[in-house]
């Protein structure tokens, strides 16, 4: 598989991964960007929003995209059967891929479930049937610079965001929910290895959702910070 898409191959992936992330329901609302978030190889972060508008044009997704960047958009069955031929191309089953990504739920430290405000549990979603692939394994070294720039900036942001009455108001719950998940995220690099796509896949989303939700340029600095050390080594 090769480490960079071109922007065919990305439009393709993204509705894939699409239907995966929504699991072939034509009645669930998602946001393209959580979806391009699943995705492994290289590509352009600027490709997200001219691919869901013409994938949108071509009549694979419905929804619109609100003045914060965010969409909510819905697969549609000709979106469906476009994604179940792409599966196919590549000697895949679209069910069967969204089967392998069941949910599982993410706890604390203590062993505990996490929820988010309304009590809804956390979950992360993992691809890869029958444990890990070994490849996306990563060792971690606590006293590198690169995984301490990483854990501080994570502490600093996470503070800085929970004081953010501004953001609570406009975010509601969901807040609490992306601001839980970046804790969850410090608490999978900080064991002794991680698996780099369960790393990106339980940051990355609430990253993204953050920095378009927080209006504090200093904290937009930090979370973009964030991004681009994860993006770099996971």
């Amino acid at each position: 598989m090769k480490n960079s898409l071109s922007y065919r191959e990305f439009k393709d992936e993204l509705l894939l991964h699409f239907a995966i992330h929504v699991k072939a329901a034509t009645d669930v609302q998602a946001d393209p960007e959580s979806a391009a978030a699943l995705i492994h190889e290289r590509f352009q972060r600027s490709w997200i929003a001219s691919a869901t508008k013409e994938l949108a044009d071509a009549g694979y997704i419905k929804g619109i995209t609100d003045l914060s960047g965010t969409g909510s958009y819905a697969l549609t069955g000709y979106g469906l059967e476009r994604a179940e031929g792409i599966a196919h191309n590549v000697g895949a089953d679209l069910h069967e891929m969204i089967a392998d990504s069941d949910p599982y739920a993410l706890v604390d430290d203590g062993g505990s479930a996490m929820t988010d405000d309304r009590g809804n549990h956390l979950v992360f979603s993992s691809s890869t049937p029958d444990g890990v692939d070994a490849a996306n394994i990563i060792k971690i070294d606590p006293l590198s610079q690169a995984f301490r720039e990483l854990d501080e900036e994570m502490a600093s942001v996470v503070r800085e965001l929970r004081g953010n009455n501004q953001l609570a108001a406009d975010g509601g719950a969901e807040t609490s929910q992306r601001l839980a998940e970046l804790e969850a995220g410090r608490t999978l690099i900080s064991a002794e290895q991680a698996d780099k796509t369960l790393v990106r896949r339980v940051l990355l989303p609430a990253l993204q959702w953050l920095l378009k939700k927080v209006a504090d340029e200093s904290a937009k600095a930090g979370i973009q910070k964030i991004i681009e050390i994860i993006s770099a080594y996971f």
